[in-house]
């Protein structure tokens, strides 16, 4: 049996891309309960979890050291853990890209650095510091 003790809530800060995220795709706009600790970073979120039996937090996966990561309920009813597979096919329900803006002007640097970041070097950079890649040829 579980002791009763409350759960711990802790939350990215507000200004935060992870804190908007969340609150829009999970909460649907509501606000974060009072009680929510607010952290500067998913490295705290996840360090703060860590550290406490009843905590419970939010972050990107690649951040997810030391903490249980809780499976969600996909779209076809099942229970899904985060991994490259589930979030690039959309089968995870909160995975998001990470966007890259360019401007309109064409050639230069700019492209250079848009067609590197399809190449393999730049996808074993993205696995090394968390991120899921972009498949080969996208």
């Amino acid at each position: 049996m579980v002791p009763d003790w409350p759960v711990v809530l802790y939350s990215r800060e507000n200004s935060s891309g992870t804190y908007a995220y969340f609150k829009e795709h999970v909460l649907k706009k509501a606000d974060f309960v009072a009680e929510a600790q607010s952290l500067p970073g998913t490295a705290a979120v996840m360090y703060a979890v860590s550290h406490d039996r009843y905590g419970i937090g939010y972050g990107g996966v690649s951040r997810g050291h030391g903490v249980r990561l809780v499976p969600l309920v996909s779209k076809t009813g099942m229970d899904v853990l985060p991994s490259a597979r589930s979030a690039s096919s959309g089968e995870y329900p909160l995975a998001r890209p990470l966007l890259v803006y360019r401007t309109t002007e064409r050639g230069g640097e700019v492209d250079a650095f848009v067609r590197w970041l399809g190449e393999r070097p730049a996808r074993a950079l993205a696995l090394e510091a968390g991120f899921f890649p972009l498949e080969e040829g996208t």
